[in-house]
């Protein structure tokens, strides 16, 4: 406003006024057309500035010259998908947008405290953040890449060769095993990009964390396999290659195969986070198998043969002394410490009673504590700490004094002509005490239960009053019966419109038929009921023809809505809560309307609330029920895979769906213990976590199917040495580093749902498969496997009579191997 508008003096009382007095005055009644200062309290956009929306902080309610808060919205044009030349016309709001950022950031004030955020804010300050924590995930995954390379050889000192350690390292097998777990996941994401089906940021983090664990553990199965048959040197390097593939490869596929259809299941969910992982990891995993059982394992015939060949690793031209590999040893240093010293203790009478009844405790805990998980995202967590985002964010939880608008839409055909009907709309006197204006009325008096804080504004309230005949509203020129507009002040050539009034409703045939012109008026000293500023786009006109004409046609609203402010929310529970109590009103308003057009035989129409949040909480309506449901899918799906490659062996299966549930509660339960809280991206993390818990369990299981120990004590026992080694190699090891480095990372959603879940997926899932599983398998494992006992010793019996039925079970090209004839393997 010009600075001369702000200062007047009245001479007949000889009183200054200034700006304090109009905004006081506007202040108690945002509609009036003069303050004192003689200037009209309208915004410049035409309509009125309630107080509670513009200003907080205030003491107490009402009492708004104590606010210490002051908000100002600007409001850019957004253009429809449907509209000509969208795109680029949405690229110029983008830009302006940038500028409006750019110069707000370098804005100093040494009186205000300014913040701010546009439409574009969040999704710049993601897109940085996820900049910023880059070097963060790098670390994190070179970590693991070094330590698999590291940890897959076997050093045993130099001895008289410098070289020696390097012929026995696996630096190349573990790049090219790794580089193998990328290939699959940068496939996978290609080809969903060649069916124009993008990634989200979640699956580009979550993914390669699940690819690898599953990669990384195939790997140290292939390895320790090969650790295992190394006394076996003089045997033909083919021959010990199928052994090994015999060995290791229906384990890889029961672990594949069981992730694959579990994670192929999650395209059913109705949630589209947790439907997108999934389809990216199935095809990830599928990949990844693929990849292992034929290019990894090309590589690794390749490095058996360069280090049997006594040459080291990074000089493969230079070819050592034969003995320098004769003390090879025939198991890895955590299978020996395991046999030794970890199974006799786990497994001793004493200890496996206390795992049972500390995992049970633990359990029980995880189960009272489930219900206090809370649902939802802060959405302060989205931004980097450093962010003027969040700064504003928190502003916003202290100085406003109402929340986000809510948009409640009648859509359908309703005629708002019929007397009946509209008085099931509007709420003002002599309108139905269950109208939709009355209810959402009735609920802003209890704001703490409905969190609604205002009426709504009603645009069938303004247009009857606008229709009244006083004042200058509704008006027609004498000469044509057009529209008059309000601020035309000659009297004598407009007339009131001649609506019919029927007790003070106008009369249903031209109902309509100044609607556009209330629509399309500002509000004026004249006319302040004006409709433009604040119902100018509330409505969804169309023309249709009459009945008993092809020429005539008259207005329908289609769909319109009614707008009001929810109170203040702070923590995504008010927010989904919000979202709730709103969806209950809309319910009950859509059923008590519905009623009536049921009596009058009309169509039925719908209510449903909207408000920008909505979208991004609307998910937390049945996030619990999908959740469960697609678990107990996989674990199914794990079940019937699982049962089918075992043998048709459906208890083995049992134990191991009964432990990865127990690894899937006790995730649940720590979520509560570490304030994470139950959203899209800890449930995408859940449905990983059973992937991952397949292979703390499916290998240990099937390797106990397979043992010809005859105790189960036994049996538990040598699985876990066998097998057990390479999971904690595999997947415990090689995670945790990696994890650790990411409670580093610059972003708080990193720190909690990436930090803290994957460390509880992998301690959790560890110490089930580690500690609980063989206890378990102690107790209750399945019997042993009479039809491989039954070989075995028909083999034993062959090789105790019969040579030369040694030299028929040999492999063809070792029959003429003296030494493994006498030794009678086969």
């Amino acid at each position: 406003n010009n600075i001369t508008k702000l200062d007047l003096e009245d001479d007949s009382s000889f009183n200054t006024f200034d700006y304090i007095d109009h905004l006081f005055d506007c202040l108690e009644n945002p509609y009036q057309m003069s303050s004192k200062l003689q200037i009209s309290c309208l915004g410049q956009f035409g309509g009125p500035v309630q107080p509670y929306v513009v200003l907080g902080d205030f003491e107490e309610p009402g009492k708004y010259e104590t606010a210490r808060g002051l908000v100002i919205t600007l409001l850019v044009n957004n253009y429809k998908n449907n509209e000509e030349n969208f795109k680029n016309k949405n690229l110029l709001a983008l830009a302006w947008e940038k500028k409006f950022i750019k110069l707000l950031k370098t804005h100093k004030s040494e009186i205000f405290n300014v913040t701010f955020i546009a439409e574009r804010s969040l999704e710049d300050e993601i897109a940085r953040q996820s900049k910023s924590d880059a070097l963060t995930v790098f670390l994190s995954y070179m970590f693991m890449f070094i330590y698999v390379a590291f940890a897959l050889g076997h050093y045993s000192g130099f001895g008289r060769e410098l070289c020696l350690p390097f012929i026995h390292s696996k630096f190349t097998l573990g790049i090219f095993g790794i580089f193998g777990c990328i290939l699959s996941v940068s496939s996978s994401i290609g080809l969903f990009a060649f069916f124009n089906m993008s990634a989200s940021l979640i699956i580009l983090e979550v993914e390669p964390f699940l690819v690898l664990a599953v990669g990384v553990d195939n790997i140290f199965i292939f390895v320790h396999s090969y650790q295992r048959l190394a006394n076996n040197i003089n045997q033909p390097l083919p021959e010990r290659i199928s052994i090994i593939c015999a060995d290791v490869m229906p384990s890889m596929l029961l672990s594949s195969l069981s992730e694959f259809f579990c994670f192929s299941l999650g395209a059913l969910s109705s949630m589209p986070a947790v439907q997108m992982f999934s389809l990216y990891a199935a095809v990830a995993i599928l990949l990844n198998f693929l990849l292992q059982i034929t290019f990894f394992l090309s590589v690794f015939v390749w490095d058996i043969k360069r280090q049997e060949s006594s040459r080291p690793e990074f000089c493969c031209c230079l070819k050592l002394n034969n003995n320098s590999i004769s003390d090879q040893p025939t198991e890895s240093k955590v299978e020996h410490l395991m046999r030794q010293f970890y199974a006799p203790t786990l497994l001793n009478k004493y200890i496996r009673i206390f795992v049972v009844v500390f995992f049970a405790l633990w359990l029980a805990s995880s189960s009272a504590i489930m219900n206090r998980i809370k649902a939802g995202l802060d959405q302060k967590m989205a931004v980097p700490e450093d962010s003027y985002v969040l700064a504003h964010f928190l502003n916003m939880e202290q100085y406003l004094a109402v929340g986000p608008p809510i948009y409640f839409v009648l859509r359908g055909e309703y005629d708002y002509h019929d007397y009946i009907l509209r008085n099931q709309v509007c709420s003002s006197s002599g309108c139905s005490a269950n109208s939709l204006g009355a209810q959402i009325a009735r609920a802003a008096k209890f704001p703490e239960r409905s969190y609604i804080a205002h009426p709504a504004m009603n645009w069938v309230d303004d247009y009857l009053d606008w229709l009244k005949p006083v004042g200058y509203c509704c008006r027609q020129f004498n000469s044509n019966n057009t529209f008059c507009p309000s601020n035309i002040n000659i009297t004598n050539i407009c007339h009131h419109c001649t609506v019919s009034p029927l007790q003070g409703q106008p009369d249903s045939n031209r109902f309509y038929e100044f609607l556009p012109n209330f629509l399309e008026e500002n509000p004026s000293r004249n006319c302040p009921r004006a409709g433009h500023p604040t119902h100018g786009f509330a409505l969804n006109l169309s023309k249709k023809e009459k009945q008993n004409s092809t020429n005539e046609f008259k207005l329908r609203v289609l769909a319109s809505y009614f707008m009001t402010y929810h109170t203040k929310l702070s923590s995504s529970e008010d927010f989904i809560r919000a979202m709730e109590s709103a969806q209950l009103i809309s319910q009950n308003i859509t059923r008590d309307i519905n009623q009536i057009l049921n009596s009058l035989n009309r169509k039925h129409i719908e209510i449903f609330p909207y408000s920008p949040f909505y979208v991004f909480y609307e998910q937390y309506r049945g996030i619990v029920k999908t959740a469960i449901l697609q678990i107990i899918l996989s674990l199914a799906c794990i079940f019937c895979v699982n049962t089918l490659l075992l043998g048709m062996d459906p208890w083995s299966a049992f134990i191991v769906v009964i432990v990865i549930a127990l690894i899937l509660l006790n995730m649940v339960g720590s979520m509560w213990w570490w304030a994470i809280d139950f959203n899209a991206i800890s449930v995408v993390n859940l449905v990983m976590s059973v992937g991952i818990s397949v292979e703390f369990c499916a290998h240990i299981v099937r390797a106990f199917t397979l043992s010809l120990k005859p105790t189960r004590l036994e049996r538990a026992s040598d699985s876990l040495c066998s097998v057990g080694c390479s999971v904690f190699s595999g997947i415990t090891m090689t995670k945790l580093g990696g994890i650790f480095v990411l409670a580093f990372a610059h972003s708080k959603i990193f720190k909690i749902y990436y930090f803290r879940m994957y460390l509880n997926i992998v301690l959790i899932g560890a110490a089930h498969g580690l500690i609980l599983l063989p206890v378990l398998l102690s107790y209750c494992g399945p019997p042993i496997n009479r039809r491989r006992l039954f070989i075995n010793n028909l083999n034993k019996n062959k090789s105790k009579f019969s040579t030369n039925n040694n030299i028929i079970k040999l492999p063809y090209g070792a029959r003429n191997n003296k030494n493994i004839q006498n030794e009678g393997n086969y």
